[in-house]
């Protein structure tokens, strides 16, 4: 919970991002993050109100850390990687987080009943290790002075002056309504994808974890099919493509009733969601100027996941409210 309260922590942490330097800004993130990690191991000494209050506590000071570490690293993958090895950069970031999304909680469930929690804690704290050293062993190259230098403002000009770059940009507004659009069908399907399966497809709703998991293999040969393609592609051109790739394969599983074919159509939509997301990054980091980066990337997060949020009310609302007995007929498709 602490995770999702702090999302709105990120816009501030991106000005500090960009008046940072961004090597130095991850080593620390990630040292305070293995010594919170490590103190975990100690709460265990605590009468049981203040170990509560305790992993709270650390839990928010993870969080704040993973704040400051998401801009910096951003900015740190401008430095490093050329303009036309963004692309395949992009994917293969991709790639890692798929595979940690699908490997995470199977490896947490292992540690937590083999081993024990404490051990458990004692490996993640290990991970925020081998990241600081990774991150040690990079060698940025030296930034022309002009580059380097940021205007001396005070913090609200800062946060100001990035968001109204952000409103100002054609590219950046236009992928920022687009990705908003994008998220907000998935807090749709979050929320009502629940009676999807046992109304539509007619199967028990614990079909609906496996709907999930054709998504997930479609992103994650999606990110392998485009990291490999990546010297190949047009972004700005994949980028729209693969968003109209995926209205037609949301609009086709609205129509299909069997299920089977919906997750071979689900598989195609993460497939798509793969190359948005990889064509995504490799804009965003040709139309911003490198004293902006952090504020830009650290606003997205928090304003997709509002729409994410809101989306799945909204939908909720609508369905038990105005929309409970709606059905119409349009072009010999019905609607309900």
């Amino acid at each position: 919970m602490s995770f999702s309260l702090l999302r709105g922590l990120g816009p501030v942490a991106g000005v500090f991002a960009d008046r940072w330097e961004s090597r130095r800004t991850l080593l620390i993130a990630n040292a305070l993050s293995t010594l919170l990690t490590l103190a975990l191991l100690f709460t265990k000494y605590l009468p049981l109100f203040w170990q509560l209050s305790t992993i709270y506590a650390i839990t928010c000071g993870l969080a704040i850390c993973a704040r400051f570490f998401d801009p910096s690293a951003y900015k740190l993958i401008n430095d490093i990687v050329i303009r036309t090895e963004r692309t395949r950069a992009s994917g293969l970031r991709t790639v890692l987080v798929s595979m940690s999304a699908i490997t995470g909680p199977v490896l947490a469930t292992f540690l937590f009943f083999t081993v024990g929690v404490y051990s458990a804690i004692l490996f993640n704290a290990l991970s925020f290790l081998v990241s600081f050293f990774t991150i040690l062993a990079i060698r940025p190259p030296v930034l022309p002075i002009e580059d380097a230098e940021i205007e001396k403002l005070n913090f609200w000009q800062d946060f100001i002056e990035g968001l109204r770059f952000l409103v100002q940009s054609r590219v950046l507004t236009t992928i920022l309504i687009a990705c908003i659009l994008d998220v907000a069908y998935e807090g749709v399907f979050n929320s009502l994808g629940i009676f999807y399966v046992v109304q539509n497809l007619s199967m028990p709703p614990s079909f609906y974890g496996l709907l999930n998991t054709g998504l997930g293999i479609g992103l994650a040969l999606g990110s392998l099919l485009a990291t490999t393609l990546a010297s190949r592609l047009n972004v700005v051109r994949t980028f729209w493509v693969a968003l109209f790739i995926e209205g037609i394969a949301i609009f086709i599983c609205s129509r299909l009733n069997n299920p089977l074919f919906t997750m071979i159509t689900l598989t195609f939509a993460g497939g798509a969601v793969a190359f948005i997301n990889i064509a995504t990054a490799p804009i965003i980091l040709h139309v911003t100027p490198r004293k902006f980066l952090g504020r830009i990337y650290a606003a997205l997060n928090p304003i997709l996941t509002l729409s994410l949020t809101f989306s799945a009310i909204l939908a909720s609302y609508l369905d038990s409210t105005s929309l409970r007995n709606f059905h119409a007929t349009f072009f010999y498709l019905s609607f309900s």
